[in-house]
């Protein structure tokens, strides 16, 4: 987190985020999802049976959870999760604002609902409509709203890790595909996407952080 006056629970869950391998695992499910709808629609079949595979973001926690218990915590120690947003009591009113509000009082991931969902379901809206030229607009504002709910949360994205994904997004959409093929590739860049985020934070936190046998054996 970049804003040191968040809260401690803020502070907790943004920690979940630091070794990248929610947004691999997210970024993995994706691309599977989108693959099968690609060759679901090759077979002549509709790619929207792709959009079964997202159960496995139900299980995303158990996945991270394994490769955390691999991978990080062997180096800097077990991490308590966030809870899901989805696990909370239900608020009765939901605004853009009162979802983009920082957690104070507890250790809370936004993730789920607030990224893989809505790039999820961005992927599938565009096989909504013929009008080509909408889908441009649509993917950039898509983008800004992503930006926008999670740039107080556990996991803000700033506006360099974003441009990509609207500008590919923008040229993908402008690249004439069948209105029924649209949204396995898409959801195919938006797991891309989330694997560069996370495979670049991996990378930097095994390297800062060396597991203790390794560090005793550079002694």
């Amino acid at each position: 987190m970049e804003n040191d006056s968040a809260s401690p629970a803020l502070r907790a869950a943004a920690y979940w985020f630091v070794d990248g391998l929610p947004e691999i695992v997210c970024g993995l499910v994706m691309v599977l999802c989108g693959g099968l709808g690609l060759a679901l629609w090759a077979a002549g079949l509709s790619p929207l049976f792709g959009f079964l595979g997202l159960f496995l973001l139900w299980k995303d926690r158990d996945i991270i959870e394994f490769l955390k218990g691999h991978l990080t915590y062997p180096r800097t120690g077990y991490v308590r999760p966030p809870m899901n947003s989805d696990d909370m009591p239900s608020r009765t009113v939901a605004t853009l604002m009162s979802l983009s509000a920082p957690v104070s009082d507890k250790n809370v991931t936004h993730f789920r609902n607030n990224t893989a969902i809505p790039l999820s379901l961005a992927a599938f809206w565009t096989a909504l409509t013929d009008q080509t030229w909408i889908w441009p607009l649509a993917v950039c504002g898509a983008v800004v709203a992503l930006y926008l709910l999670n740039r107080r949360l556990e996991r803000p994205y700033r506006w360099w890790e974003v441009l990509p994904l609207a500008l590919a997004g923008s040229a993908l959409m402008l690249s004439n595909l069948p209105r029924d093929l649209r949204p396995s590739p898409a959801l195919v860049l938006a797991g891309l996407w989330l694997l560069a985020l996370g495979g670049g934070k991996l990378i930097w936190y095994l390297h800062v952080h060396p597991r203790p046998d390794q560090e005793g054996a550079r002694a």
